[in-house]
């Protein structure tokens, strides 16, 4: 597992050092640790494989292995952050910790917004994907996620130039992951490196595309040109043995 610090991070708080002090930096540092231990703890207990962690400008990054599982599963994972920051809000009160309440009610705030990539998107994401096809569930979260950020972005030209730039990073990704629709593509690839199974022409995004899947887990079903595939079939099908 590697451990990587952006310079991005680095100078984010530098300049909240010299911003808001010393306490404020301290409780900024304590929660972003704690907001990830929070997600690792709930990684591990799932027995999820943590690639690597990085710590940008939105706190950390944990890039876990694979991306097939079952939506209660990446609720439990993203939740876990936030539900930390809850519990730090609620001891800052307890001990009158005016910094640790600041930094936890505006990271509990920040992180539970339904834009891609932040926690509360996911969280969004699984929670249709219970109930919905996952191809609408994920169309629906990104749409929000475009919309809230178009918010974000309004907000910001009238009150606060961060959220201006915030809301044109949230909207670029947004945009993005709408135009591209990567997420089909590696649950793909993942299933087809468990089974050993390879794509007869390796430009995997040009040569399939999935157009639903109804669900995010080990039983999938997927709509293809209109017609329903299993994941054996579909397998069979499209791919061959390596």
């Amino acid at each position: 597992m590697k451990f990587k610090i952006s310079l991005i991070y680095v100078i984010f708080l530098i300049c909240s050092y010299f911003i808001y002090g010393n306490e404020i930096l301290v409780a900024l540092i304590i929660s972003f640790l704690f907001h990830e231990i929070g997600h690792i703890v709930v990684i591990l207990a799932l027995r999820v494989k943590i690639i690597d962690i990085s710590l940008n400008i939105f706190g950390g990054k944990l890039n876990i292995e694979g991306v097939n599982r079952c939506p209660i599963d990446d609720i439990l994972i993203y939740i876990s952050g936030p539900i930390i920051n809850l519990i730090l809000f609620l001891f800052g009160m307890f001990i009158k910790n005016s910094s640790l309440i600041i930094v936890n009610k505006y990271l509990l705030i920040f992180n539970l917004l339904p834009c891609m990539p932040l926690d509360g998107f996911y969280i969004m994401l699984n929670l249709n994907a219970i109930l919905l096809p996952f191809y609408k569930a994920y169309s629906i979260s990104l749409i929000i996620s475009l919309f809230i950020s178009i918010g974000i972005l309004f907000l910001g030209i009238f009150f606060n130039i961060y959220m201006v730039i915030l809301g044109f990073y949230f909207l670029y990704i947004s945009i993005y992951s709408l135009k591209n629709k990567s997420m089909y593509h590696e649950i793909l690839v993942e299933r087809m490196s468990k089974t050993g199974i390879k794509l007869k022409n390796k430009e995997i995004k040009s040569q399939i595309n999935i157009k639903k899947i109804i669900y995010k887990g080990k039983k999938s079903y997927f709509i293809l040109n209109d017609k329903v595939y299993t994941d054996e079939f579909f397998l069979k099908k499209h791919l061959k043995k390596s």
